[in-house]
């Protein structure tokens, strides 16, 4: 689908005007950009933004020794955070921001598991990362057209389907897992249950 952007100059105003090959969308007064979003975007957007509030709520009142402290042999909640926020990277990389880079990418480098991982950021650091690139991806999603997502996908995912919008389907249900293992993590430190709103 081509799709053609034309700025109108009205009465020293402008006015965008999207024109596309197969239909024409027309933006109703008080409607917004995602309002148009493209509907196979629509519910992958909802669990991005759902994510981005668990997540959230997955670490708030954990510290830096909580989050570092590791029970017997599973992962710490530092190296989950970590992880789950370099795969968010990736997905923006992923959907064409190619400006989106990890800023603890040093840190990841290499790692495959918990016992590969050096020093870690601080949370607060790693939640302004991530507060960073959920804003991304969600503008990203709210504009993004049908010939990135049908685009052959960068990784091969396990999933029936290896295009873009198969991948991005793919992570957002990845770091679902992760933040549910973050809220699993946070009991057993004795804080209480991830909340959901």
């Amino acid at each position: 689908m081509q799709r053609l952007t034309a700025f109108l100059p009205v009465m020293g105003l402008q006015l965008s005007a999207r024109l596309m090959y197969h239909e024409a969308l027309i933006v109703e007064p008080g409607k917004e950009l995602k309002d148009l979003m493209q509907p196979v975007v629509e519910p992958l957007y909802a669990t991005l933004n759902l994510n981005t509030r668990l997540f959230q709520n997955a670490l708030n009142g954990v510290d830096d020794g909580v989050a570092q402290e590791r029970p017997g042999q599973a992962n710490n909640i530092a190296f989950l955070t970590l992880h789950v926020i370099d795969a968010r990277y990736y997905m923006a990389r992923m959907l064409g921001l190619e400006d989106a880079q990890n800023p603890f990418a040093d840190v990841t480098e290499d790692v495959r598991s918990v016992d590969d991982l050096g020093e870690i950021p601080s949370l607060a650091e790693l939640m302004f990362a991530w507060q960073e690139v959920s804003d991304l991806l969600a503008s990203r999603l709210e504009e993004i057209g049908p010939e990135p997502l049908e685009a052959e996908s960068p990784h091969k995912f396990p999933i029936d389907r290896g295009d873009v919008l198969g991948g991005l389907a793919f992570l957002l249900a990845h770091e679902s897992q992760h933040i549910g293992q973050i809220g699993l993590l946070r009991r057993i430190h004795g804080l209480s249950a991830m909340q959901w709103n």
